[in-house]
């Protein structure tokens, strides 16, 4: 902020009289210099004509004028250097913005940075997982516990080992790993097929103890000429007769059949009498 000393005397002009009495003063010092010696009596003045009073008062208003120029100059040098300072502030202001862009940028730059790096991270972890699970799949399937065996699942990380490093052939021994996978596949191929011919092999026992159970229950009511046995007699053949031997057998195996074989067994014997009769 600037004073216009020119624009505030304009606002603050002197009048006419003002400006004769101030210019009569300076003619009366340039007197006072070339008379140094000779002494000034004001108050010949004051006796001689009533304007003299102007003219100290004129004094007064000449002398507080160049105080208060003289304090407007000094308010005027005390703003100049506030107006230096406020520049001074302006252009750190300016640095401080500039270095906060800067560090922004650069904050930018480091927090991408550190997502590549965690991205980096998980995908190292993930691809180390491909040179682990190899182990993990040998030990599972050196188990005893064969029934624990999730065979879906290794089968899954045996094919998903075998895509990745056929992927990434320029990764770390990757063909080596490639074969390792193809021979933990062929064995737990062959331990699936073990597995599944023992389930078979169980289950088709429990078929034929099954059948065989069924047969001695039909044994029970046809007569043995049915199974291949003649020691019966020929008007007998065609009547259902129950096996005393495999009746108390199935009742030991079957006790919930025990009433329904003794009620077929009243039944066979009332009508082997009724035809008897006959």
């Amino acid at each position: 902020m600037q004073i216009n000393i020119v624009q505030w005397e304009q606002s603050n002009a002197l009048t006419l009289q003002e400006q004769a009495i101030i210019d009569q003063i300076d003619n009366l010092h340039q007197k006072a210099y070339l008379e140094k010696d000779k002494p000034i009596n004001f108050s010949f003045y004051k006796k001689q004509d009533k304007k003299n009073d102007d003219f100290f008062r004129l004094e007064m208003i000449q002398g507080q004028y160049q105080q208060k120029l003289t304090s407007l100059q000094s308010i005027r040098q005390n703003l100049e250097i506030i107006c230096d300072q406020l520049k001074k502030l302006n252009d750190d202001k300016d640095k401080i913005v500039q270095k906060i862009s800067q560090f922004h940028q650069e904050a930018n730059i480091h927090i991408n940075k550190q997502k590549e790096l965690l991205e980096y991270q998980f995908q190292i972890q993930e691809n180390i997982q491909y040179y682990y699970n190899i182990q993990k799949i040998q030990r599972d399937l050196e188990s005893d516990d064969r029934k624990e065996i999730n065979y879906q699942i290794l089968i899954s990380e045996i094919q998903e080992g075998i895509i990745f490093f056929s992927s990434k052939p320029n990764y770390y021994q990757s063909d080596k790993y490639i074969i390792q996978y193809q021979q933990l596949k062929e064995r737990l191929l062959g331990t699936c097929k073990s597995s599944l011919m023992k389930l078979l092999n169980k289950e088709s026992q429990f078929i034929n103890q099954k059948f065989s159970q069924l047969k001695d229950l039909i044994c029970v009511f046809y007569p043995p000429r049915f199974f291949g046995y003649s020691e019966l007699n020929e008007e007998e053949n065609d009547i259902l007769q129950p096996n005393p031997l495999k009746l108390q057998f199935l009742q030991i195996i079957f006790p919930q059949l025990i009433p329904q074989l003794k009620l077929k067994d009243t039944i066979q014997k009332t009508i082997i009498s009724t035809r008897m009769n006959f």
